[in-house]
């Protein structure tokens, strides 16, 4: 080799070099940036999560909206994240480029545990992204990464089993369908474009989509791309208000504050405080009652049970008729079961179809010295009310308070079995307004296109559930046998028994 090839040999040797030097300056440079980019949004994902967590399912609706997770959260998903209380990326602080996502749920049908909380960790090796696989605690029967691996492809939960590929295989040996692949993806879809931009995802999924009157006219300047933060938490929090007022209407109605269906109210400070009053200056309920309520509002999702106004008119009711045995289609929890018995019932009869709830109002029930008062039956009230060994003899008073669905059902096997006692019997039938949509047949306005697969099962059936009520309240007048009054309180409550024959 020449003397004149060796230096051009040792200059190009010098500008790889510094062509190196020159790349991992800018590789540290990003990192810096990624550091003081990851120090700056920490506080203000705080305030977000602070602000969101008192959101009803914020984080199954942003999830929902994205287009790209549509294949991997189909109706089981879509359920199971209904109860995600939870959803945090955070970065580490010495390299942001590796980060964890934590998920937190409440109780519900598919994870073992009360209180579940999933952390899983991403590091990148080698330019690729790596992982350990964290194993959910599902219930028998209940795996949906099984269950969608059994259907040849993801769940959204699969992303947990992610464990990376191997650093060393090419680039181009490598699968596009690869389910390594595919998750990996997945994951930096989550961290770089749906938790930094979740309040986006959220009000496009509150908001309607735009008719062409409503779309900016010609000419105008488009900032639907350039949303700001304060754009956005400003149009989350107008719809967060407006869903609260649906909501604090709905309350209201329970709570015997009777609404226009289907239509915006307002209600006046004197309204929100009927119902508190009301339950302040009755005779309050015993210390076990209401620690047993707050237990079962932190224990599940759905409070189906009365409020605390109605549940001082059920105790006042039965101590009043010196009710002694009673039969209770739907338990819950076992709130109002315990209602009976302390009023003095000798004998109650509940039903409940999910061993999980029978359990907790077992444990509720014996916990409050009632266990010997206390009957809980598990299985379908269907098919529970017609067993002669379960159910026999006749009621002083019998609660119906289940899926409404079945009321028409359960109120004609009463009369057919003859379970009410014909001298001083009475029947009470809950919930017989739904929010005031049974008088109307009005129903709460829904936006279609923002509902989730389980949101729109929800609402269907609520739909459902006003035409059932209707029915029963409509074969309840036209009864021979029967006298009633409904009392347009709460949601509704319904008192019927034998006519009298004079």
């Amino acid at each position: 080799m020449s003397e004149k090839d060796v230096e051009v040999k040792q200059i190009a040797t010098n500008v790889v070099d510094s062509l190196a030097a020159i790349e991992e300056s800018f590789r540290l440079a990003k990192l810096e940036l990624l550091k003081k980019e990851n120090e700056l949004f920490k506080p203000l994902y705080a305030k977000r999560e602070k602000l969101t967590s008192a959101v009803p399912h914020f984080w199954s609706t942003v999830l929902s909206v994205e287009d790209e997770l549509l294949d991997f959260i189909k109706e089981a998903e879509a359920d199971l994240l209904k109860s995600c209380t939870s959803f945090r990326v955070q970065k580490l602080d010495d390299d942001p480029r590796n980060f964890t996502i934590s998920m937190s749920f409440s109780r519900n049908a598919y994870l073992e545990n009360t209180s579940c909380n999933f952390i899983k960790n991403f590091k990148f090796d080698g330019g690729r992204l790596t992982s350990r696989a964290v194993a959910l605690d599902w219930r028998d029967g209940k795996n949906l990464v099984q269950r969608a691996a059994e259907q040849d492809r993801l769940s959204f939960f699969s992303l947990f089993s992610f464990v990376g590929m191997a650093a060393e295989v090419d680039e181009m040996d490598i699968d596009e369908d690869d389910p390594q692949l595919i998750l990996e993806d997945m994951a930096m879809l989550l961290v770089d474009e749906v938790y930094p931009h979740a309040l986006s995802y959220f009000t496009d999924a509150l908001l309607p989509p735009q008719t062409p009157a409503e779309s900016p006219h010609i000419g105008a300047i488009d900032t639907s791309g350039a949303e700001t933060p304060s754009m956005a938490l400003e149009s989350m929090t107008t719809s967060f208000l407006d869903a609260q007022e649906r909501v604090s209407a709905s309350k209201s109605m329970e709570d015997g504050v009777p609404i226009g269906a289907g239509k915006s109210h307002k209600l006046s400070s004197a309204s929100q405080a009927i119902e508190p009053y009301a339950r302040d200056v009755s005779t309050a309920l015993p210390d076990f009652l209401a620690q047993h309520r707050r237990e079962s509002i932190e224990s599940f999702n759905e409070l189906k049970m009365v409020s605390e106004n109605e549940a001082q008119f059920l105790l006042f009711l039965a101590s009043y008729g010196h009710v002694k045995r009673v039969l209770e289609i739907g338990c819950f929890t076992g709130y109002s079961a315990m209602i009976f018995a302390h009023a003095g019932a000798e004998e109650v009869v509940t039903m409940e179809i999910d061993p999980e709830l029978a359990s907790f109002a077992k444990l509720g029930i014996h916990r409050a010295g009632l266990s010997e008062a206390v009957k809980v039956v598990v299985g379908d009230a269907h098919k529970t009310i017609l067993d002669k060994q379960s159910v026999q003899g006749k009621f002083d008073l019998i609660f119906i308070d289940a899926e409404k669905s079945g009321y028409l059902d359960y109120i004609k096997v009463i009369l057919e079995r003859d379970l009410l006692s014909r001298e001083r019997g009475i029947i009470v039938a809950d919930n017989t307004l739904r929010r005031g949509c049974v008088a109307t047949l009005e129903m709460p306005v829904r936006h279609h296109t923002a509902e989730s697969h389980a949101e729109k099962m929800k609402n269907d059936e609520f739909e459902s559930g006003v035409h059932d009520i209707r029915r029963f309240n409509d074969f309840v007048k036209n009864s021979d046998v029967l006298e009633s009054v409904l009392m347009p309180a709460w949601d509704g409550c319904t008192l019927l028994r034998y006519k009298k024959i004079n």
